[in-house]
């Protein structure tokens, strides 16, 4: 039982509580600070469901195999058709590490389409001979 704590974890939470409110009462600032934390009005909280936090683009995520896996070839090129742009998709490939040709000709969606479909497929088929 020596490496048991004999303090409380409410006389530790409490503990605490009194530091925080020591610091508030020295330093007035700090105690505004806090409150506006609470409130979700400080400048320096980053709140992600106030009305007026950030807003993120609705950049495409998906996975390239994992969609050609469960869903077809077909599946996978509808949403790369739908990302609609070649540069997004190429950086998801990146990210995903699908091989692709790096001279593709990037000005030609459905070429970059096809082409990444091609590495995916490569991906998955090297997946699932490693499986077995």
């Amino acid at each position: 039982m020596a490496g048991k704590d004999p303090v409380h974890p409410a006389d530790r939470l409490e503990r605490i509580f009194e530091v925080i409110a020591a610091e508030a009462r020295a330093r007035p600032e700090f105690a505004s600070r806090l409150l506006a934390a609470i409130d979700g009005a400080a400048k320096d909280v980053f709140n992600p469901f106030a009305p007026e936090g950030p807003s993120w683009s609705a950049a495409p995520s998906f996975s390239f195999v994992a969609t050609l896996h469960m869903e077809g070839s077909e599946a996978l090129k509808a949403k790369m058709r739908a990302v609609g742009s070649a540069e997004v998709l190429l950086a998801m490939a990146d990210e995903q590490h699908i091989p692709y040709n790096q001279a593709v000709d990037r000005k030609n969606f459905s070429a970059v389409v096809d082409r990444l479909a091609e590495g995916a497929l490569f991906r998955l088929n090297a997946r699932l001979a490693a499986a077995q």
